[in-house]
């Protein structure tokens, strides 16, 4: 019980830091505030609700819980299709995602017209067994219900997201050096976030099973529990994730501007004979065509050569004269010329080529072959034949 109040405090501080610190550089950010905060309610009002810790909490807080948790599923698909281009922008038509928290509100009404004096009953009598909080007055639906409706809805929500993050590793979102987020972070959000929600299913199909109907108090506590601790879990999580959490402060030393006369000074300490050997180590380390493999980055030359990431992208900047993005390209392109000249390219698809080049998708190919050759590769391939 401790731990879990202390975990809940400490989520709902890490709510008040992410929408200080996390919201003007990476604008999708305000909606995981939104997540955390529901997050961070819920846990608090279920540890109350579970170990009778507060009477008033709990009259205060259902069943506007169970409406608001109906949310945290938009919020997260609204976070996670923002990522790509950086935005925060909701639409018209996505209302309909807040349909389900509405309807789930209304359901409740009954409850709602309540004299003050019979809610404070209810909730009197909800201290002393837990599980009479199913038998909220509703219209259509009671509270166990509307939590497997919860339960399925947000795992689907969740399943989208994780769609939805395959498509930017498909696109190699994560190898450009302009994005504002941690591939890590987002698989750990997104998976974590389904198996929450997939346990919580899991859980609902397990009261329904029961003989008769009936749970012990003890054993419904250590099943609610589980979504509980794991809200508490994800919550605490991005304190590891330090630049998601101070999003501003990190991308604003990124921005700082280093004085001409340090830069040169900078330049000349790496120029004295370390370009020359860094050079010669990875024109020797290019021969094997590593750029080939699908996903390759910076961290693959530079776990090659044993020189640091930003060292590599140094020499890439200063000594070649380019970003190492539109080098990748360049080479990868320049393969993909090498192939269909060479009549090696004559029988396979375009996505047979993209992917023998590196790209883990065909949009990305011809986008870059177009930028590069100023064509289309089935052109190029047209005025060949």
């Amino acid at each position: 019980m401790v731990f879990v109040l202390i975990s809940s405090f400490v989520g709902t501080l890490v709510t008040l830091i992410l929408a200080f610190f996390s919201t003007k550089y990476f604008k999708p950010n305000i909606f995981l505030v939104g997540v955390f905060f529901i997050f961070s309610y819920f846990s608090v009002v279920i540890c109350s609700l579970l170990f009778q810790l507060n009477i008033t909490l709990n009259f205060l807080s259902f069943p506007l819980i169970s409406s608001l948790s109906l949310l945290a599923g938009p919020l997260l698909y609204f976070y996670a299709r923002g990522i790509k281009k950086n935005t925060n922008q909701l639409y018209l038509h996505d209302l309909w995602h807040a349909v389900p928290s509405l309807i789930t509100l209304i359901n409740y009404w009954p409850f709602f017209r309540l004299s003050l004096d019979k809610k404070w009953a209810f909730f009197e009598r909800v201290q002393g067994n837990a599980v009479i909080i199913f038998q909220m007055d509703h219209y259509w639906f009671n509270l166990e219900q509307g939590f497997i409706i919860r339960s399925f809805s947000s795992a689907i929500y969740a399943l989208l997201c994780i769609l939805i993050f395959l498509r930017l590793k498909n696109d190699n979102y994560f190898e450009s050096q302009n994005h504002f987020v941690s591939e890590k972070w987002l698989q750990w959000l997104f998976g974590f976030m389904f198996l929450i929600f997939l346990s919580a299913i899991f859980h609902r199909i397990f009261l329904l099973l029961q003989p008769n109907r009936f749970i012990s108090v003890d054993v419904y506590l250590k099943w609610l529990s589980i979504p509980a601790v794991s809200f508490v879990i994800l919550n605490s999580s991005v304190l590891f994730f330090p630049k998601v959490l101070f999003g501003n402060y990190f991308f604003e030393i990124d921005l700082i501007k280093i004085p001409k006369k340090e830069l040169v000074n900078k330049k000349s300490s790496f120029d004295n004979g370390y370009f020359d050997e860094l050079h010669e180590k990875f024109e020797a380390y290019i021969l094997q065509k590593p750029y080939l493999k699908t996903g390759f980055s910076l961290s693959d030359i530079s776990t090659s050569l044993g020189a640091p990431t930003h060292q590599i992208s140094l020499y890439f900047k200063n000594h070649r004269r380019q970003v190492f993005n539109s080098w990748k390209n360049e080479v990868r392109i320049n393969h993909a010329l090498d192939l269909i000249k060479s009549g090696e390219a004559t029988h396979l698809t375009l996505e047979s080529i993209a992917f023998s080049c590196g790209y883990r998708s065909r949009t990305n190919f011809i986008d870059a072959f177009k930028l590069q050759t100023g064509g289309l590769p089935s052109e190029f391939l047209n005025s060949l034949q």
